[in-house]
Parts: structure tokens; sequence; C-alpha cells
């Protein structure tokens, strides 16, 4: 019987495993911590939203999107819903989220370790890959107890994670080992996080939530739109509509460019609209800060007075044409320059990886044939709304699936690579 060995028991792993082992292969799981699946419980505010029935090319992004789109499609979202569903789970669907109908991520993880055990996969706890001798079989250096131990294996797959929420164990061991192997590792930034404004005013509305448009500028280029929700931090902003944009602010960062955001205040209404309210409400004898209580949380209605320097005593009819211009300008238009992101700790998912154009179709690595990589390791990272874990589905049953049924290999000679 082959025997597979797989680092990493995260969901991309643990689903590896699960068809690894339910296509032939003897299956022993690498895993840092004591727990399994534990970055699964953070997933989705705790209720693990499973996968999005919105599929498309453009919630997802890769350097190599076509190659990250047919596996996608080749344990496709119907293949996840249809897996959960025939091992016993409800699946609630929330316009086009999708979760378990517990809305416990706990539900999912004790679902893929329970059918993990049943295919009788064996879990070594609290252990990491330290080394990784090529060869016929592979010889696999683990650290468990401060002691090393060798195990010897027919395959080997990848499925560390990234960097992203290092408390769960991912602290990017799978770019080490990859890149020891010559692999390229296109450059990582933490993703699905939240962003640091410059030059906060003294008034900047912290814990305010408020359904905006936002877009993202790089050199005063426009990136991308988003639409939703924005929650005002003590750093700067967060919320859907800003995690889906913090990739390409990161990128922006990381290569020294300038990243601001244009926040529309009132995306229901247009230019002409909002100017059209604005002038009615000025002929209303009422203050500035009358105005604004009428259309703006409080905490947001100091922040724009103060930093236009309106006193909020002051009256709209009086205030001067082209100050009273500005006003109307800023709410369509509140520019915010952006100096960081959050950290890894704070983020979601990682942007970057290991490069998919040294991987076939099935996740093998073409400079060390027997390795596989699944996964967030992988240069693939989603949307917010269950595509990372889509990803994960899709790359862990590619990846367990052929690394249990592919061919031999000639390995004979044998080369070290160490993550140190």
């Amino acid at each position: 019987m082959r025997h597979v060995i797989i680092a990493g028991a995260g969901a991309c792993g643990l689903f590896a495993a699960i068809h690894c082992a339910r296509a032939g292969a003897k299956v022993t799981v690498i895993e840092k911590n004591e727990n399994l699946g534990r970055k699964l419980l953070m997933t989705g505010n705790g209720k693990c939203n499973l996968t999005n029935s919105c599929q498309n090319k453009e919630a997802y992004h890769s350097q190599n999107i076509e190659k990250a789109w047919k596996i996608l499609q080749a344990f496709s979202y119907e293949d996840t819903i249809k897996f959960f569903q025939e091992e016993g789970m409800i699946i609630a669907k929330h316009n086009d989220y999708c979760y378990p109908y517990s809305t416990q991520a706990a539900s999912v993880q004790e679902l893929l370790i329970r059918l993990a055990e049943k295919e009788h996969v064996q879990f070594i706890t609290k252990a990491q890959v330290k080394n990784i001798a090529v060869g016929s079989p592979f010889h696999v250096t683990i650290l468990k107890n401060q002691h090393k131990q060798i195990l010897s294996c027919d395959r080997l797959i990848v499925a560390t994670g990234g960097y992203a929420a290092p408390k769960t164990g991912s602290t990017g061991d799978g770019y080490y080992l990859a890149g020891r192997q010559g692999h390229h590792i296109v450059p990582t930034v933490p993703a699905l996080c939240g962003l640091h404004v410059k030059g906060k005013h003294k008034s900047f509305p912290s814990g305010v939530r408020f359904d905006v448009a936002v877009t993202l500028q790089i050199d005063n280029t426009n990136i991308a739109t988003e639409k939703g929700q924005l929650q005002f931090t003590d750093y700067g902003v967060s919320g859907i509509v800003i995690f889906q944009l913090s990739r390409y602010a990161a990128y922006g960062l990381q290569n020294k460019q300038t990243v601001t955001l244009s926040i529309d205040l009132l995306p229901d209404y247009n230019d002409r609209e909002w100017r059209e309210i604005a002038c009615k409400y000025r002929t209303l004898q009422i203050t500035m800060e009358e105005l604004c209580h009428g259309i703006f949380p409080k905490k947001l209605t100091s922040y724009l007075l103060e930093r236009l320097k309106f006193h909020r005593e002051q009256k709209a009819a009086l205030v001067e044409d082209s100050k009273f211009a500005e006003f109307i300008n800023i709410c369509k238009k509140l520019p915010m320059e952006i100096e960081n992101t959050n950290t890894y700790d704070q983020a979601q998912v990682t942007a970057g990886g290991i490069d998919l154009e040294e991987v076939d179709e099935h996740l093998q690595s073409k400079l060390t044939e027997g390795i596989y990589f699944a996964g967030e390791v992988l240069d693939v990272d989603g949307k917010c709304g269950g595509y990372n874990l889509q990803w994960a589905w899709s790359s862990g049953y590619i990846a367990g699936t052929h690394a249990a049924t592919s061919s031999s290999y000639n390995r004979k000679d044998k080369t070290s690579y160490d993550t140190n």
C-alpha cells in the first residue's frame, strides 16, 4: 500500500487526507498543533462559510488564474455541497454564502476529523516537518517533543498554510520547504485584513459602521471598487469592503507606491442627486451639524466637520458657496491615505505563495516528483465569502486523490531539504 505523508491538518490537509485514504493510500498527517483543524474554527466569524454559490474567476487571485480556475472546476462548488450533504451535513444558504446549518465551524471540524479517522488516517500532533530527503522512498524528518524522528513515504503533500493567523500554526513552513527545492515563491502579503490610515484627525470616528462605496487607488490610478459596510477603527478602516481591497493595498505598499482610498459616503445617490439634496437642506435654516445629523452618525458628522474646519453651530445657509461645495464633494469622495495593513496576525489569508507554473495540473511539483502542494501555500487567494475554503477543498481533493493514485517515479538520488 502506498504511504502518503501530509504536512498540515487544516481544512485542506484534512480534506486531502480523507480523499487520499479513500483512493487507497495509507495516510499519515503531521500537525503542529495539539488540535486538528484549529484555523477552521475562525472561519466565517466562527460560523464556517464553507463555500460560495457565485463562482467565477474574478473571485480569485493568482499570477496564473487560468490554472487555478481549472483546479477549482475539477472539484467545484457543486462537488463541495454534495460531499458535505452526503456525509450528513445540512447546508444553510444566505444569499450566495453557504454554512453548516448549525452555523458552527466546529461542526465542520468534527465532521472532517471523524471522516479521516474512519478512513484510518494516522495523526502525529505537536510535530513539525523539518527535513525532506528526496529519494525512493522519501525520508521525512519531523520534530516532536524536541526529538527528531524519520518517517519514510512514497508521496508527500505540503498543506501547511501561509503566514496568516500564525497562532494557529501557519508560520510559512511550506514556503521554506518549497524554496529549498528551488520553487519560486510569489511575494506574499497579508490579505483580507484592515488598513491603517495615515494622519488621522482627532475626531476619527472609531467604532462607526456605515454603508459606503470604496475605491482603492494606487499612484492615482483606480484599481478596484467595493460597496458595502465599512468599519472605522482606532487604526483606520476595516470591514468586508476593506478586506476585499486589502491585497491590492498590501502589494502597492510593498512596491513603495502611494495607496489611497476614495470613500463615497452616499453610494445610493449620484453626484447630481446628492447636490440637489444638500442644497435643498441648506435652505432650511439649520446648522451644518444638524444638516449632517439627518444623514450620518454623530461621530462621522463630527469627523467631517472637523476635517473641513466647520464650526458645528455654523448655519448652512451662511457657509461660503466654495466651502459648501467642498462639503458636497467630500461626502462623495472622502480621501484617506493608507500607510500600512494589519499584520499576518490579523489577516485571514496570505496572498502570494508557490508559483502555480511550477506545479502540474494535479498540483505535483514539476521540480521534485512525488511532492504535492495544496491550499494557501500556493499562489491563490480568494475574496471574502467562502472562496478560500473552496480553494482548500478543491486543491486538497486534487492533491490527495492524485498523490494516492499517480504512477510511480524513479527518485534515485537523495537530496535533503531542511526548514532549519
